[in-house]
């Protein structure tokens, strides 16, 4: 009973998770310039996967050095922050009429 359980919940958070995804690849083509797109989606794919890389490993060095087995979740903050830097930082670049 609790295994077909853990089962239905991975499978929603795979469906939302290739949602996610497949929002990400069409979000430059419906915001940006089409002279603009190639550039942004470069920019969110490299940063996605720099992401993807760097947490984990943050994480792993947060549990070397500290120790404790919960201390993995410094990498996980770090890596949210990097996004919304980015987020935030993209914003402001579109915001701006000067290019």
């Amino acid at each position: 009973m609790q295994s077909n359980r853990l089962i239905a919940i991975a499978a929603l958070i795979g469906a939302g998770v290739a949602m996610n995804f497949a929002g990400l690849f069409a979000f430059p083509a419906m915001v940006a310039d089409p002279a603009r797109v190639a550039p942004l989606t470069a920019m969110m794919l490299t940063t996605g996967y720099a992401c993807a890389f760097c947490g984990p490993l943050l994480g792993g060095i947060a549990i070397d050095l500290g120790g404790v087995l919960g201390s993995h979740l410094v990498g996980h903050v770090a890596d949210r922050g990097q996004e919304l830097l980015v987020t935030v930082d993209q914003d402001a670049h579109a915001a701006c009429s000067c290019n």
